[in-house]
């Protein structure tokens, strides 16, 4: 796990406003459905649905990730959160085929091109993992 405030996950707990957990897209690796359902006991349908490029997604729910505490501007499964999450502000941009940073993220400047380079390594096995997942269904 990086050390980076930003990419350890610690300055999404201490003080992020949750603006990626709005109308979010995170999609799910087959690990993350299953290490949500067997550590919170939760049906498949409870927190996920198939999109319509066959990927599993999270729900929302009043406009926001079903797992988001909207009080707190907290994640309610931080320590099981999806892998995509675990990975954020760094996404896989498939059409140029690189890591990028999400514009959504307030603090994308924090992060610089280093940074984004030592850490793609991480976003990439993300991808691998989700475009293994689709090709074994």
């Amino acid at each position: 796990m990086s050390q980076h405030p930003l990419l350890s996950g610690r300055m999404c707990l201490e003080s992020c406003d949750a603006r990626c957990c709005y109308e979010t897209e995170m999609i799910l690796t087959r690990n993350d459905v299953k290490r949500i359902t067997q550590h919170l006991g939760l049906s498949l349908e409870n927190f996920a649905f198939m999109n319509d490029d066959g990927f599993y997604q999270l729900k929302n729910k009043n406009g926001y990730c079903i797992f988001l505490d909207e009080s707190t501007k907290q994640c309610s499964i931080h320590d099981i959160k999806p892998s995509g999450c675990k990975v954020y502000p760094i996404i896989f941009d498939v059409d140029q085929n690189q890591c990028v940073l999400d514009d959504a993220c307030p603090f994308t400047s924090l992060i610089t091109a280093s940074d984004l380079a030592s850490s793609c390594h991480r976003t990439k096995k993300v991808a691998k993992e989700l475009l293994s997942d689709m090709v074994g269904r």
